[in-house]
């Protein structure tokens, strides 16, 4: 996070790698969870920006929808993930009047046709 005072924009950045390739026909989206204290309403068009390394076509969308009662980032996937990749996703948030201390995210793939999530 780059800043943790109360009600300051906050960018966080959420970097992981995979240990097996991940096709986009089995997994359609990530989630992110572990994302409390922030002021930014819920909404489905939170800007993010991706990075990868090795430089590899962009796999996410460039939007994602944000759910601020759960404190969740949920991004589609657009392409496969490589294992041992690492990828670097980026988005604003605003903290709330409390401030934020840092807090540990968990990544989850979500498989098609499949209820249920598995940690990453």
């Amino acid at each position: 996070q780059s800043d943790p005072y109360p009600n300051a924009l906050n960018t966080i950045m959420v970097k992981f790698a995979v240990n097996f390739d991940v096709d986009q026909g089995a997994v359609h989206e990530i989630q992110i969870s572990g994302l409390s204290s922030y002021a930014t309403p819920s909404n489905s068009n939170l800007s993010i920006l991706e990075s990868s390394s090795p430089m590899m076509p962009a796999a996410f969308e460039s939007k994602g929808s944000w759910d601020a009662t759960y404190g969740t980032l949920t991004v589609k996937l657009k392409g496969s993930l490589k294992q041992c990749a690492v990828y670097s996703l980026t988005f604003n948030v605003t903290n709330s009047p409390f401030g934020n201390d840092y807090s540990e995210s968990r990544i989850y793939l979500r498989f098609q046709g499949v209820d249920t999530t598995r940690f990453l």
